[in-house]
């Protein structure tokens, strides 16, 4: 059979693990000669039929793996340098930052962090800036995309998925409607979308408005059977993956399963997701933390002025100037004095300082090793190398080979591959540990050293 360029382009794409099945490249074909298919494991893979055509390339164009997609810098320049005030290397362009917590108690509680995506969704809403929102809501033991026209229904989508879901099925129904569109997407699939937007006159003119979520990784449904089985639990699907608890901090969420059971986050989830234990090979090679072509991005304030509050609080990174008036618009209204206030990069920054380094001096060692193996990758902002030490390159190596494996697997022999991942979780969870015993103690060294030599007037 003969292989058109564009049928080459997705099988390298998804033969080299980096197909995240986010449907951008369905959306794009006009032929319609593009198809999804799901995997055991949840995710979704494309494929390419028999009679796709060379001459439109569009989903070459729109996948965010493929290498002739603009990348976040290219996108975010066009989108946003004439309003930004700030342009930083792994934030993108920033007009202004802001600490937020919900107003109303139970919402934020209800909310992955501090309910910032769900307030400003609602904001949205209510002052007609859109007509309906795009976001992520829990289905029959699943999570899909869903379309929300009230506020009720945008409520129902708050917290958190950790799943790579396609978006394809309601691009069509932006596409085909004349109403005005908030979306909300990680970063893979925001890229996604606004190089779609470029391709397509109606679904630019459709999204007003592009909600971004900071992404380390996102994991296939096997995690939660993983996590499950791991803790001698019924083998039942997550019904909610951020619970809060009072007497924990938030960085110490529960998950929670469809029968009831819980496991906390520190104890008993960490460590195997970060071993990348059924994560996506292509969170392994995405160096965009922050949705860096999103209008607005929303994270976890994972700092310790901040975890220490159970209830959970957000931060928020605005890049349009459309955000910044609903903002002002609330805060003239009297309906946000305590629920924002304004935030400094170097904190908003701080607060993702484990994903940060993992896209920046992790991802360039994976590109290294992906180079040297001959294995596909899309050129990357960040240029491969022997970056990190040791014990870090190690903990890399046998994260990658987790992902990698536990993406491929077969549904047949999943439970003798748990086996395996446990063993993988302690061998990863040891070296880490190595690794941080051995820089706190160079961080003490050179602490006594610094103080001796003031002891002794010497600079």
């Amino acid at each position: 059979m003969n292989v058109s360029k564009p049928q080459a382009m997705v099988l390298q794409v998804v033969q080299s693990g980096l197909c995240i099945g986010c449907g951008a490249c369905v959306s794009a074909c006009p032929e319609g000669m593009i198809v999804l298919e799901r995997l055991w494991t949840g995710i979704w893979q494309a494929r390419a039929v028999e009679g796709c055509c060379s001459a439109c390339g569009r989903c070459e164009k729109v996948c965010p793996f493929s290498p002739t997609c603009p990348d976040e810098d290219e996108l975010g320049r066009e989108l946003f340098a004439e309003e930004s005030t700030v342009e930083d290397e792994v934030l993108g362009y920033v007009r202004s930052s802001y600490v937020f917590r919900h107003p109303d108690e139970n919402l934020r509680l209800r909310s992955a962090s501090g309910g910032a995506v769900t307030w400003f969704l609602e904001r949205c809403l209510r002052e007609g800036v859109v007509d309906r929102v795009a976001a992520v809501a829990a289905s029959s033991g699943d999570f899909e995309y869903v379309g929300c026209d009230s506020v009720q229904q945008v409520r129902r989508c708050s917290g958190s998925a950790y799943r790579a879901l396609r978006v394809d099925t309601v691009l069509s129904e932006i596409r085909e409607s004349e109403m005005k569109w908030a979306v909300v997407a990680v970063p893979c699939v925001a890229k996604a979308i606004r190089s779609l937007c470029q391709l397509d006159a109606r679904l630019q003119r459709s999204i007003r408005v592009l909600v971004g979520l900071t992404c380390g990784q996102t994991k296939t449904n096997a995690f939660s059977e993983w996590v499950a089985w791991h803790r001698n639990l019924p083998v039942d699907q997550v019904s909610r993956f951020r619970v809060k608890e009072p007497q924990r901090p938030a960085d110490d969420f529960a998950v929670e399963f469809e029968g009831g059971s819980r496991v906390h986050w520190r104890e008993e989830v960490a460590p195997s997701w970060h071993a990348r234990l059924f994560t996506p090979p292509a969170c392994g090679v995405c160096d965009d933390l922050f949705a860096e072509t999103a209008d607005v991005t929303c994270m976890d304030a994972w700092l310790p002025e901040f975890t220490s509050d159970w209830r959970g609080t957000s931060l928020v990174l605005v890049r349009s100037t459309l955000v910044d008036e609903v903002i002002a618009g609330a805060e003239r209204a009297g309906e946000a004095e305590e629920a924002i206030e304004r935030c400094c990069l170097s904190r908003l920054r701080s607060s993702q300082g484990g994903p940060e380094r993992d896209k920046r001096v992790g991802l360039a060692y994976r590109l290294e090793l992906r180079g040297r193996r001959g294995v596909y990758t899309p050129s990357k902002r960040v240029l491969p190398g022997l970056t990190g030490s040791s014990l870090e390159r190690l903990a890399w190596r046998v994260a990658e080979r987790n992902a990698e494996v536990t993406f491929r697997m077969d549904e047949s022999s999943r439970f003798q591959l748990y086996r395996w991942a446990r063993k993988r979780t302690r061998i990863f969870s040891a070296i880490r540990r190595v690794d941080w015993s051995l820089r706190r103690l160079d961080s003490r060294l050179k602490g006594g050293i610094r103080r001796i030599a003031r002891r002794n007037g010497v600079r």
